[in-house]
Parts: C-alpha cells; sequence; structure tokens
C-alpha cells in the first residue's frame, strides 16, 4: 500500500485461528510502521437477498489499512 492509492485492503480467509494468528505475527512484524490490522469476522446476509448482515462462522477477515486513512482521504 505504500504508494498505491489503497487506504485499505481486506483479505478472506477460512475461519482458523490459528493460521490467521500466524498471518497476523508475520505482517506485524514486517509492517508495522504507518499499518494497522484487523481481524474479524466476515459479515454475510442473514438470507439471500436480504440487507441484514450477521457474523459467517466458516470465513474470517483480514483488514490491511494505513493507519494514516481517513474519510477525507477516502473522499479525495
Amino acid at each position: 500500500m505504500g504508494e498505491k492509492d489503497a487506504l485499505q485492503l481486506v483479505l478472506e480467509f477460512p475461519n482458523n485461528e490459528e493460521m490467521l494468528n500466524d498471518i497476523l505475527t508475520i505482517l506485524r512484524s514486517k509492517y508495522s510502521a504507518g499499518i494497522t490490522f484487523y481481524f474479524g469476522s466476515k459479515l454475510k446476509a442473514k438470507n439471500p437477498g436480504e440487507k441484514i448482515l450477521v457474523p459467517d462462522n466458516e470465513r474470517a477477515i483480514i483488514k490491511i489499512r494505513n493507519k494514516f486513512a481517513s474519510k477525507g482521504m477516502g473522499a479525495e
């Protein structure tokens, strides 16, 4: 994300806590300056076509975000 215009990258994985912890450990050791990491459940529609989102227990996401990102930067 260094020279790119992206403010956030979202990666999706099977919900495997050990694997996700390993990935986060590697990311934090290599890219901790200027970047924040968020780990959580992927959201999905409760029923097809609905707007209500619920956690998907089978999938997880890691969000990689520029620490300096803001809504203003996104609008620009």
